[in-house]
């Protein structure tokens, strides 16, 4: 082997030892590739529904502590005093009595007991299913607006009875024995429950 071969083997051997770092640092001083942008999906339209009834129906399951405010403000109720009267259910029965109140006050005044009158539906819906205790405090506010509805009047105190609050249950079902309108299997239930806290 000649001089000139063995040094150009050894320029050949150096470039291959060499090539593999020199890749690497020409692939560390390339500016990385940009991530590709992601767009923010877009927020779903709110469907504007006009029947009060199905707004009511379609909220509904959400009308509990945590959703109420967050869902009746994406969804807001039509305009009236039904879509006024059916918003103020949907937040008694998310316990939020003093805000179900508010809704009906910012009714005029004439319109109120309808209002209510939307409020006292749903509790007695509760009511007809047995739910007595859900129904009670929603009785309770229509009483507010509506002071002499006997059968509101009858839930209320039946609803207070049932929770133990015999005394609240008295006030009610007295109210109730003084206005009602002819029911006669209510007045002896009513009797028997102001009969209880009589005896005790």
């Amino acid at each position: 082997m000649n001089k000139t071969t063995s040094n150009l083997l050894s320029v050949l051997a150096t470039a291959v030892i060499v090539s593999p770092f020199a890749a690497s640092f020409l692939n560390r001083s390339e500016a990385p590739a940009p991530a590709p942008a992601v767009r923010s999906p877009q927020p779903a339209p709110v469907r504007v529904v006009t029947d009060p009834v199905a707004w009511f129906q379609a909220i509904r399951p959400r009308c509990t502590p945590a959703d109420v405010t967050l869902s009746t403000d994406l969804n807001r109720p039509p305009k009236g005093v039904q879509g006024t009267g059916y918003e103020a259910a949907c937040f008694a029965l998310a316990h939020r009595i003093p805000k179900a109140r508010a809704i009906l006050l910012g009714l005029p005044e004439d319109d109120r007991i309808r209002g209510a009158s939307i409020v006292y539906d749903v509790a007695e819906d509760l009511a007809t299913r047995g739910k007595h205790d859900m129904a009670g405090p929603l009785m309770e506010l229509v009483l507010e607006f509506w002071p002499n509805h006997y059968l509101a009047l009858y839930e209320a105190g039946s609803a207070r009875f049932a929770s133990g609050d015999l005394a609240g249950a008295q006030n009610y079902l007295t109210r109730f024995l003084e206005v009602n309108e002819g029911n006669e299997d209510l007045v002896a239930n009513a009797q028997r429950m102001i009969g209880d806290y009589a005896e005790r």
